[in-house]
C-alpha cells in the first residue's frame, strides 16, 4: 500500500513538474542508450524488429535521433494524461490484502 502510495505522488509530481531541463536530460540519457545499443547485434535486430512492427520499415539512426529530439513538454503531457484517464492495471506479489483495489487506484489517478 505505501508503494502504490509513493508511486501515485510520483506520478503526480512527475505531470505537475515536468520541465524542459528534465525533458533534455532524459533526451540525453536515451541518446546516450541508442548508441550503447546499436553497439550489440542482438540490440541492433531487436530494435529493427520493433520498428518493423510499428513503422512497417526500419528507422535510419538520424531519424529516430530526429524523433528524440522533437519530443516536446507538452508532448510528454499530453501522453502521460492519456495514460493516466486509462485503466490502471495491478499486478501484486506478496501481501494482497494490503493492496488499494483496482478502482481505488483509478480514483487516486484520476486527482493527478
Amino acid at each position: 500500500a505505501e508503494v502504490v502510495a509513493a508511486s501515485l505522488d510520483c506520478l503526480a509530481e512527475a505531470a505537475h513538474a515536468l520541465d524542459e531541463a528534465e525533458i533534455r536530460r532524459v533526451k540525453a540519457q536515451m541518446k546516450v542508450s541508442l548508441v550503447t545499443a546499436f553497439e550489440q547485434p542482438a540490440a541492433r535486430v531487436h530494435q529493427l524488429s520493433r520498428q518493423m512492427q510499428v513503422y512497417g520499415r526500419p528507422l535510419s539512426f538520424d531519424e529516430i535521433l530526429a524523433r528524440v529530439d522533437a519530443v516536446t513538454v507538452g508532448d510528454v503531457r499530453k501522453t502521460g494524461a492519456a495514460m493516466l484517464r486509462s485503466a490502471p492495471a495491478v499486478a501484486v506479489i506478496g501481501a494482497v490484502g494490503k493492496v488499494p483495489g483496482q478502482a481505488k487506484i483509478a480514483r487516486a489517478l484520476k486527482g493527478v
